[in-house]
């Protein structure tokens, strides 16, 4: 091996099996025994010749597959982060007046004896941006009348100052774009928390669909400004960008957040009310409250 210009080189390591001295031209230097191979090492001034212990190679490689192999499947045995899934002792559904009507038209009668650990706070108007102001109106302690009404039920027979799930169904037909909703779930999720700390699960739906999520007024009226207060212009057509929404603030809270399965009416109203089933409550809610005794 040539020298390098200069001198400049104080060390350089060859390995080789039984090869050439660098200094001995053709003559083969034998490894010690019990080494197959060896190394030289170039230091200033002159060659030197390293034995290099195979077996202890060896070992060192086998333990690295072995690390190799085995990390993977340590990491896939770690459990996804979910939010708890019970029992718990007191659910409470916060919604809006809507909501009570399902409620009432068999939901809370087909708990069965479940019923002693739900609760509900049904808020006419209560929409996501309500619910999101810790002073709104719809946080009212107490039975409110007058248009902007709050209605609460009987409390669960346990803990019903502290629930310990809430099921909380989220609507605006006001706001049109999956970033409007993600900050207003995230703004009412905060105060969900703060409300009812104690809760370790909330579930998060939308309004009950039209039937395959169609539309149930002929016009399909427009979303946007205006329309949480006229009931002429609401329907039960949920768009895709609320269901990306929803999905993202559970991703943000993997402990804490859950999105439930995408209910439907089975049928349109016969009469056209916005969200209001009327005769259609009853089959919807058999969806919901079967869902519910599955998951107490």
């Amino acid at each position: 091996m040539p020298e390098p210009a200069g001198g400049s080189r104080l060390l350089t390591i060859r390995a080789d099996r039984a090869k050439p001295h660098p200094r001995q031209g053709n003559a083969f230097a034998l490894p010690p025994q019990g080494v197959l191979h060896s190394t030289w090492v170039q230091i200033k001034g002159g060659w030197r010749q390293m034995p290099t212990n195979t077996a202890l190679i060896l070992k060192s490689l086998a333990f690295a597959a072995l690390v190799a192999q085995t990390a993977p499947a340590q990491k896939a045995a770690v459990p996804p982060l979910t939010p708890p899934h019970g029992p718990f002792t007191c659910t409470e559904l916060i919604g809006l007046y809507s909501s009570g009507e399902w409620w009432d038209g068999g939901f809370y009668d087909g708990l069965g004896d479940l019923k002693t650990r739900w609760q509900g706070r049904f808020s006419h108007y209560g929409y996501t941006y309500e619910y999101a102001k810790p002073d709104s109106y719809a946080w009212s302690p107490t039975n409110v009348g007058g248009m902007n009404n709050v209605r609460l039920t009987v409390p669960c027979a346990k803990n019903g100052d502290a629930p310990d799930r809430i099921v909380y169904q989220a609507w605006s037909w006001e706001l049109t774009s999956e970033k409007a909703w993600v900050d207003s779930l995230e703004a009412t999720l905060a105060t969900i928390r703060v409300k009812r700390p104690s809760a370790k699960r909330i579930d998060i739906m939308t309004i009950i669909r039209c039937p395959m999520n169609r539309w149930c007024h002929a016009d399909k009226p427009p979303l946007g400004p205006h329309t949480d207060h006229d009931a002429k212009k609401q329907d039960c057509h949920v768009p895709e960008y609320v269901d990306s929404a929803l999905a993202k603030v559970a991703a943000n809270h993997l402990d804490l957040v859950s999105v439930t399965p995408k209910f439907e009416a089975v049928s349109c109203a016969a009469q056209i009310d916005g969200i209001h089933l009327h005769e259609q409550n009853g089959p919807a809610a058999a969806f919901i409250v079967a869902y519910y005794k599955a998951m107490p």
